[in-house]
């Protein structure tokens, strides 16, 4: 008995020491696996998370009223910077007067519809939404302040008769598609479904 005895004592902590060994670097192994799987995917797409995050940072945070002045400075800019380029329209103060009258007849027909509807006319807050406003104007386009807004853009360029001056109209429309107009569409799809499925599929984002 007393040669047994010391004998136990040793070898249960021998197994604990050999337990507790292999745990540690079982742990230890485990979290090696995992920094290295997300090294790996860093570096398959190291830039992903930044660019998705930047363009996130920029949804909804220029209002298109303020976007659509900084356009027309851009404009205005680039006709002084290129004004050797200028190209005399037939009419031009005539045309530049009916798209101008256009597109603020479409902008103002746009918010009369909204406040009829008791619903948000803030563009930078789309989650306010109320309803789904799909009378009027919306009959034939998705985003009428935006059109017109476009409209006036459009009568601002040919008022400037400078050709270069043409060329913020497509940057204006691809700005707004992707930093005001998806991200409200995103909003309403979740907020409302089905119902702005359906009015998405049966009108136009323009025109």
């Amino acid at each position: 008995m007393s040669i047994v005895e010391p004998v136990r004592p040793h070898r249960a902590k021998t197994v604990r020491r050999r337990v507790y060994r292999t745990s540690d670097s079982s742990d230890r192994r485990m979290a090696s696996d995992a920094c290295t799987h997300g090294y790996e995917r860093g570096i398959q797409n190291p830039t992903r998370t930044y660019e998705k995050t930047a363009l996130n940072k920029l949804e909804l945070k220029v209002p298109p009223l303020i976007l659509v002045m900084l356009c027309m400075l851009l404009m205005w800019g680039i006709s002084r910077l290129y004004a050797e380029l200028d190209a005399s329209i037939p009419g031009a103060l005539v045309l530049a007067g009916l798209l101008a009258a256009g597109g603020v007849f479409i902008a103002v027909a746009g918010v009369i519809n909204f406040r009829q509807a008791r619903t948000t006319v803030d563009p930078t807050a789309p989650e306010r939404t109320t309803s789904i406003v799909s009378s009027g104007i919306y009959k034939s386009s998705r985003n009428p302040m935006y059109l017109g807004f476009a409209l006036c853009l459009t009568a601002w360029a040919v008022w400037l008769e400078n050709p270069p001056a043409f060329l913020v109209l497509p940057g204006f429309v691809l700005y707004m598609n992707l930093f005001q107009i998806r991200p409200e569409e995103r909003m309403l799809s979740k907020k409302f479904g089905d119902e702005y499925t359906r009015y998405r599929q049966s009108v136009r984002r323009w025109l």
